[in-house]
């Protein structure tokens, strides 16, 4: 089982800072240059589908390049993986003009489904801060997700890997690492339940990031230092 590789989205402004992949397939793993690596869980496939996710992150920054991306984020897709919303923390110089942390979306145009975004810092409580409306939605994500992944991204055209989490991989001492935690699923009355433990992992090079099991709706995730 893999997960959906980001695309290569151009930048929209809105509530969130936001990125629209347009026509581009999140299936399309791009052939540009630069190496790509995920470390993920993912959702097993459900007749029921889903209809949201909630998780505490934790969140870090890093002085990276503009050869250089990072993020932490959640995913929901349709059956075939060609509608996604995503949203989540990243560091994108080329796409911001800094190295700063920013909230940033991702989505597919025109297929997208009535999903609100809730934001809370450090125990608040979550705030609505923005919206995919059910106004433009065709079919796809209109009604609820087909699967979700969860966890890392990084993106480098240098030499020089990019950090991921907090930069360390989830080895013995996994409190060094970045992790999410409290994640529950939500079904189709709005109630969240926990996540399976037993969750499938998606790693491209598991000796560099890495993501562990999810315990008690808690795993640690990161790379490349030990």
């Amino acid at each position: 089982m893999e997960p959906l590789p980001p695309g290569v989205p151009s930048r929209k402004q809105s509530l969130l800072p936001q990125r629209s992949l347009g026509k581009v397939s999140p299936l399309d793993n791009g052939s540009g240059s630069g190496k790509r690596y995920l470390a993920q869980h993912l959702s097993r496939k459900s007749d029921q589908g889903f209809y949201g996710i909630i998780a505490t992150m934790d969140v870090y920054g890093f002085n990276l390049t503009a050869e250089q991306f990072t993020e932490g984020s959640v995913l929901l897709h349709d059956e075939d993986g060609s509608n996604i919303i995503q949203i989540g923390w990243e560091v994108a110089p080329a796409t911001y003009g800094d190295s700063r942390t920013h909230l940033g979306s991702l989505w597919t145009d025109g297929i997208m489904g009535d999903w609100l975004v809730y934001y809370g810092f450090n125990g608040d409580d979550p705030a609505l801060i923005g919206r995919f409306p059910k106004s433009l939605s065709t079919g796809g994500l209109a009604n609820r997700a087909a699967g979700i992944q969860f966890g890392g991204y990084v993106w480098t055209n240098t030499i020089t890997l990019t950090p991921m989490g907090s930069g360390y991989l989830p080895k013995d001492d996994a409190a060094t690492s970045a992790s999410m935690s409290n994640i529950q699923f939500i079904d189709q009355n709005g109630h969240p339940y926990p996540v399976p433990q037993d969750s499938p992992t998606y790693m491209t090079d598991p000796n560099i990031y890495a993501a562990n099991p999810i315990v008690n709706g808690r795993f640690f995730y990161g790379g490349p230092m030990q």
